[in-house]
């Protein structure tokens, strides 16, 4: 049976998910090299999910309450939101072993429980998605492989 990681007003907050028919479209954008790459976006507005998961751990953090989980995980402290990330990788790490169509969806709530710790940890440290975003948008089109050869060739 799965259990839920994160507190109500959370999971309140976030959207239901549409009928599969109007889930999701596709749009065309352009790549900075003009390649047009499609992507899916939520018909439910600009905001992706993980923004809206953000906006509202960025609200606990400033409101706490001691009805959620989320307030009582800042509360707690970087060490404590820290062994929670390690615990959710480890059991995504277990879950991804799985092989069934259980094991499938074991792994993506999983690795729903992994992110939102992840996110609460960015907040707690005072990062924000969008420098996380930017992060990634940094590496894109770049080699795995060159990408972490640079950050080696950083670290010296």
């Amino acid at each position: 049976m799965p259990r839920l990681d994160i507190d109500r007003g959370i999971a309140e907050a976030l959207p239901q998910p549409p009928r599969m028919a109007q889930a999701s479209r596709s749009i065309t954008t352009r790549n900075c090299a003009g390649r047009g790459d499609e992507r899916r976006t939520s018909l439910n507005g600009p905001e992706t999910t993980l923004a809206r998961l953000m906006a509202v751990i960025e609200d606990r953090k400033a409101h706490p309450s001691d009805r959620s989980y989320t307030s009582v995980l800042l509360a707690g402290g970087a060490a404590n939101i820290r062994k929670k990330v390690v615990e959710e990788a480890a059991e995504l790490f277990e879950a991804a072993g799985e092989a069934d169509a259980a094991g499938r969806e074991h792994v993506i709530r999983e690795s729903a429980d992994l992110v939102y710790h992840l996110l609460v940890l960015l907040a707690q440290r005072g990062i924000a998605l969008a420098d996380l975003e930017a992060e990634l948008a940094r590496r894109f089109g770049t080699s795995g492989l060159d990408e972490k050869e640079a950050r080696k060739d950083d670290r010296h």
